[in-house]
C-alpha cells in the first residue's frame, strides 16, 4: 500500500471515530436532558398534585366518617367541625382544578358534588333533630332524612374511592407523555 494512501485512510478512520464518538456524546447528553427534565416535572407539577389530592381525600374522607356517624348528630359541636368541611373541600378542589389533569378534576369535580350533597343532607337532619320531633309523620320524616344522609355518604365514599384512583393514575405519569388528558 501506498504511503499517500495508508495517511488517507488513517485519516478517514480517525474522522468516522470523531463523527461516533461525537454521536455518542449527543445521545447520552439528551438521555441526561431528558432525566433532568423528569426530575423537574416532578418537583414542579407532582409534589403540588399530591398535596391537593392528599387535603381533597382527607377532608372528604372525615366528611363521610361524619356523616356516617349517629352521634354527630347530637353534638353541636361536631356538626360544626363537619359542617366547616366545606371550605378546605373547595380550596383542594380549586387547587386541582388548577394542577390537572383534567381526568383527576372530573373526579375531584364529583367529590365536591357529593361533598355538598352531603352536607347538605346533615345539615337537614341536624336541623331536624333541633326543632322537633313530634307525632308519626315527624317521625317518618326523620327516616327519610336520615336515610338520604346514609345514601350521600355512600356516593361520597364511592367518588373518593373513584378520584383516588384517578390522582395515582396522574402521580404515576412521568412528565414525558403526550399531552392530552
Amino acid at each position: 500500500m501506498d504511503a499517500g494512501i495508508a495517511a488517507v485512510c488513517g485519516a478517514l478512520a480517525g474522522g468516522v471515530a470523531t463523527i461516533g464518538a461525537a454521536l455518542a456524546t449527543g445521545w447520552s447528553q439528551r438521555e441526561g436532558a431528558r432525566i433532568a427534565a423528569r426530575a423537574q416535572y416532578i418537583n414542579e407539577v407532582r409534589l403540588p398534585r399530591r398535596e391537593a389530592y392528599r387535603g381533597l381525600i382527607s377532608s372528604a374522607t372525615e366528611l363521610a366518617a361524619a356523616a356516617g356517624s349517629e352521634a354527630i348528630v347530637l353534638e353541636s359541636e361536631r356538626m360544626s367541625q363537619a359542617l366547616s368541611l366545606g371550605e378546605p373541600i373547595e380550596k383542594s378542589w380549586l387547587d386541582i382544578s388548577l394542577l390537572g389533569p383534567k381526568r383527576a378534576l372530573v373526579c375531584a369535580s364529583q367529590v365536591r358534588r357529593d361533598a355538598y350533597a352531603t352536607l347538605g343532607a346533615l345539615y337537614r337532619f341536624h336541623h331536624w333533630l333541633e326543632n322537633g320531633q313530634g307525632g308519626a309523620s315527624d317521625e317518618q320524616r326523620g327516616e327519610e332524612l336520615s336515610q338520604r344522609l346514609t345514601d350521600a355518604a355512600v356516593r361520597l365514599d364511592k367518588s373518593i374511592e373513584d378520584f383516588a384512583a384517578a390522582a395515582q393514575i396522574s402521580l404515576e405519569e412521568t412528565g414525558s407523555e403526550k399531552k392530552g388528558s
